[in-house]
């Protein structure tokens, strides 16, 4: 059975799917519930060294750690997600930010 993609976005809805729990999880977050969308590069700790990769990182209310969607995990969408992603945060009055890559 094929994987599902990690995010699914309607017009006022995201839906992601938690597959690094040991459980995964369907969450739902109302665009009220989002306060902020984050892309860009990240330093990551990866087999006792620092590794930086592309990320996006979305932070709810209603929950105290940020959803964390990677390049490394989610190759042929992570493009298509931001581009969504940027377009329902103008829609919804999401911050969107994106930080600029270390050099």
């Amino acid at each position: 059975m094929a994987r599902p993609p990690a995010l699914q976005l309607d017009k006022t809805e995201l839906v992601l799917f938690d597959l690094e729990a040991k459980r995964p999880q369907i969450h739902n977050l109302r665009y009220d519930q989002i306060s902020r969308i984050q892309c860009g590069r990240r330093r990551q700790f990866r087999l006792y060294h620092f590794v930086a990769e592309d990320a996006i990182e979305i932070q709810s209310r209603t929950r105290l750690e940020p959803f964390l969607l990677t390049r490394r995990r989610n190759k042929t969408d992570f493009d298509r997600f931001e581009g969504e992603l940027e377009a329902f945060a103008k829609r919804n009055n999401i911050t969107f930010g994106r930080s600029v890559p270390d050099t």
